[in-house]
């Protein structure tokens, strides 16, 4: 008796912790930085690191329209993660794709199925979430971009 009273209580506090620590993705998340292999933009922060291949003050440039790009791309952006698996995306308040979700803890894989400009999508994301901030690596078959976002507050 004891020991099913002892497992019980270890199984409640193990969801309480869980729950303190927002490990949902449920929610509005907006677009803290992102990276990859050659580059990392912090939009909070507005500052950039560059990796050794952009060496000459040629590359340097192609960074800069990259980094415009990006902004263009990710400026403003907003990830939503509905309860009911509704999946959206926002670029400057305006809708970017929609469609659903479904998340697989076993493999922390978010996929995504999503309608952009007329076209369907798969889209497919590692995530984890420490220090309550969502961190996204979208899996493709190009470059690995790497996404992370922070919590919007409920309204």
């Amino acid at each position: 008796m004891m020991r099913i009273l002892f497992v019980l209580l270890l199984s409640l506090f193990s969801i309480i912790v869980d729950a303190q620590q927002g490990r949902s993705i449920h929610g509005r998340w907006k677009i803290v930085s992102i990276a990859d292999e050659e580059m990392y933009y912090n939009f909070k922060k507005d500052s950039v690191s560059l990796s050794p291949v952009f060496s000459s003050p040629m590359d340097k440039a192609q960074a800069k329209e990259l980094i415009a790009l990006l902004l263009g791309m990710a400026g403003d952006g907003i990830f939503i993660f509905g309860k009911d698996g509704h999946y959206e995306l926002l670029h400057d308040t305006k809708q970017d794709g929609v469609g659903t979700y479904i998340v697989s803890d076993r493999d922390s894989l978010i996929t995504a199925n999503v309608v952009r400009n007329g076209v369907k999508v798969i889209e497919k994301m590692k995530f984890y979430i420490k220090e309550q901030l969502l961190h996204l690596t979208k899996i493709d078959d190009g470059r690995s971009m790497k996404l992370v976002l922070e919590k919007l507050p409920e309204n």
